[in-house]
């Protein structure tokens, strides 16, 4: 196979990606009866310290 050819064969799989948006964590919230409502959480976060 040339490098055309690979190239053209590339192309021709199409896009795949990640699907943007929260519509399948909050499907699955809701299936597991929204667990996260029962706790309360501090979170702290930032860019220093993550080894």
């Amino acid at each position: 196979m040339t490098y055309p050819e690979a190239l053209d064969y590339l192309t021709s799989l199409g896009r795949f990606g990640i699907k943007l948006g929260l519509q399948r964590t909050e499907a699955l919230l809701r299936a597991l009866g929204h667990p996260h409502e029962l706790f309360q959480g501090v979170l702290v976060a930032g860019t220093n310290g993550k080894g």
